[in-house]
């Protein structure tokens, strides 16, 4: 005899349906690296560039961008105006 199952169970068909879905698609993921990617993508930017990419800028690059900003059109960076930052001694407490 079959066991009474209430059909129309929001857990019963979430969990039907996971099921089929799961046993759908699962299968093992047996990628391996053939090289195929580097040898079709060209190499757009040298090792030199991408490393300059990742580098943090200086506190005084970060000073000067600061202020420089063109006071029409930029807006309130972080709810402070430019000037908020053009006067508060915040670039001589980060280093």
């Amino acid at each position: 005899m079959l066991p009474s199952l209430n059909w129309f169970d929001p857990t019963h068909i979430e969990n039907h349906v996971l099921e089929f879905y799961t046993n759908l698609y699962d299968v093992p993921n047996d990628c391996v690296d053939n090289g195929l990617i580097s040898k079709v993508i060209p190499k757009l930017v040298i090792d030199e560039d991408n490393n300059l990419l990742y580098k943090l800028p200086s506190i005084e690059k970060v000073k000067s961008s600061v202020f420089n900003f063109n006071k029409g059109r930029v807006p309130q960076l972080g709810g402070f105006s430019r000037a908020f930052y053009h006067f508060s001694n915040i670039f001589s407490q980060i280093g």
